[in-house]
């Protein structure tokens, strides 16, 4: 949703001056401050009520996600009983309850909690893939169960069994994984209501600035409203250059004083416009401002782009290998298998074609051949020689 008109760095130079000039507005200069002072006032209340509307938010989503949890143990507990399956679910009722109970359970909420936060899963996914929360969701799942096994195991707990755990397992995969479904599709509904906004700024050349603000409208599900668009051609001279950025960062830091903006979209040629990026960068860390820098690549056709770190460096990785995600793992799983289950079965037949090969002639039954596989790595297959 664009909220203002595009403005070129230029015209706002040209504005502020003006202003600045202006003899008119010398006897007003008190009123002007009085003016000052109501207009912060005014963003610091409604930066008060967005963060705490957000932390509201925030604590609901995170006691959902502890009652989803405690569910899930009692739906655990239900088919992890010996008793029959028809009579299962009584067993969580009819089970005595102790204070030892109500602390370990507590405590073992507690360890969920402290899972989900250290994994990042609330944080904002507002810009990312729901595979990636859905990795995330399924490695806290696996860290914050292994207690469980471990406890079952050496500390002797009878009822954590091994079909205990399964069900836990897929409880919380089934209902976590629904319930940060519904909350994407429901906040999506929400934002294209005009509701749950983020407000950004774009600051970047002509081209790709306005671009990234036109994807961004479009993309109402997103939830982020354009404020204004800050332009700089990077071909112009480098006098020219230096006094456009320095009027670009002045007035970015005049929008970031004068209303709460959430984020700050920089699209630029990385390589030309580090003078420009740099103190983009220290303005957005010392107000605590989020900062997206996107990379003005070359078109991907079918790679994919990923962020990483080093060494608290971001890296922008490309590939077009398959991720490495959990349908490679259960590809894996199902290959070993299913190639288990076939030398298995194949193995008479096996033995009868070593016995004709060496039949009819002498020398080794196998013969191997090099074959490149994912990226590139080589491996030695083994065939019956003919």
């Amino acid at each position: 949703m664009l909220r203002s008109r595009y403005r070129s760095d230029a015209t706002v130079s040209r504005r502020s001056a003006a202003r600045r000039l202006s003899p008119a507005r010398a006897p007003n200069l008190r009123a002007d401050a009085d003016f000052a002072t109501q207009r912060v006032e005014r963003f610091l209340i409604l930066a008060g009520d967005m963060a705490r509307r957000r932390t509201m938010l925030l604590t609901l989503l995170k006691l959902t996600d502890l009652m989803i949890v405690a569910a899930c143990l009692a739906i655990a507990g239900a088919f992890g009983a010996p008793a029959p399956l028809a009579n299962a679910w009584r067993s969580p009722l009819q089970m005595r309850v102790t204070v030892s109970h109500v602390l370990l359970a507590a405590a073992y909420l507690m360890l969920w909690h402290v899972v989900l936060n250290v994994r990042g899963l609330y944080h904002s996914y507002r810009l990312s893939p729901a595979s990636r929360e859905l990795r995330d969701l399924l490695t806290a799942i696996a860290l914050a169960t292994a207690p469980l096994a471990v406890a079952g195991s050496a500390l002797g707990f009878q009822t954590i069994t091994p079909a205990f755990l399964v069900a836990f397992v897929a409880a919380t995969i089934a209902g976590l994984g629904f319930g940060r479904r519904l909350m994407r599709v429901a906040a999506g509904h929400v934002r294209r209501r005009g509701r749950n906004l983020r407000d950004v700024v774009i600051v970047g050349d002509g081209g790709p600035a306005l671009n990234t603000a036109t994807r961004l409208a479009r993309r109402e599900a997103l939830g982020y409203r354009v404020v204004d668009v800050l332009t700089l051609e990077l071909a112009a001279s480098k006098i020219a250059r230096e006094a456009s950025a320095a009027a670009i960062v002045g007035r970015l830091a005049a929008i970031l004083d004068e209303q709460p903006v959430d984020e700050v979209f920089v699209a630029f040629s990385l390589e030309e416009a580090q003078p420009l990026i740099r103190p983009i960068i220290a303005l957005c860390e010392d107000l605590g401002v989020t900062l997206r820098v996107i990379a003005q690549l070359a078109p991907l056709d079918w790679a994919r782009a990923s962020l990483d770190a080093l060494a608290g460096q971001p890296v922008l990785t490309i590939s077009s290998a398959p991720p490495e995600s959990v349908w490679l793992v259960a590809k894996r799983l199902i290959d070993l298998t299913v190639a288990t289950i076939g030398l298995v079965v194949l193995a008479p037949l096996f033995l009868a074609a070593a016995i004709a090969v060496k039949l009819d002639s002498k020398g080794s039954i196998f013969f191997s051949q090099t074959r490149v596989g994912l990226n590139r790595h080589r491996f030695r297959m083994f065939k019956f020689r003919t």
